[in-house]
């Protein structure tokens, strides 16, 4: 009971900082930038405090800066709203998609099941195929895409070998590596 109270307690803290320092933000630097530039630097400041200490999801941090310009009218939200609708969001959204359709459905399993199969457990055998097969998709598709379809296999296929702390894991590593650097 006591912990979590203390729990409850610190989150609350975290969510509260957020706010707090963006005000805070806009006291130390208004009278050097202005209002809007104090005002977007404490956004910054906010969303960096959120970002790391993660009292709300992530989703919600990103929002941010609409619901503070829709306040303090920094800039015309057309110019707001029209970054979170870029190519490159609307790309990494459809590829959330997929991969979360292919988490629910099993494939991200069934790929990696099929992957162990075809390449063997070899260290080696598996760092190149990764690093070959992420430079020729990143031939076709943006880097991150590429990272955001493959990591989810890797990691299920590292679960499948007994590898359950992807974090921790000395396995994890190179092949996630091998992923990024292709």
């Amino acid at each position: 009971m006591y912990g979590s109270k203390r729990k409850r307690r610190l989150h609350s803290v975290a969510v509260l900082l957020g706010p707090l320092s963006f005000g805070l933000t806009i006291l130390l630097l208004e009278c050097f930038f202005g209002f809007k530039a104090a005002a977007a630097l404490g956004t910054t400041v906010w969303m960096a405090l959120w970002w790391i200490l993660r009292p709300v999801n992530i989703s919600v941090t990103a929002f941010v800066p609409i619901g503070v310009n829709a306040l303090f009218d920094l800039i015309p939200m057309q110019h707001v709203i029209s970054q979170y609708f870029s190519e490159i969001i609307v790309l990494l959204f459809g590829a959330d998609l997929v991969c979360l359709t292919w988490a629910t459905t099993g494939l991200d399993k069934r790929l990696a099941i099929k992957t162990l199969c075809c390449i063997g457990t070899s260290l080696r055998q598996q760092i190149a195929v990764w690093l070959l097969v992420a430079t020729v998709l990143s031939i076709f598709l943006p880097n991150v895409v590429v990272c955001t379809i493959l990591v989810p296999v890797a990691v299920s296929m590292l679960q499948f070998i007994g590898e359950e702390n992807i974090k921790n894991s000395k396995l994890a590593v190179p092949i996630l590596l091998a992923i990024v650097w292709g």
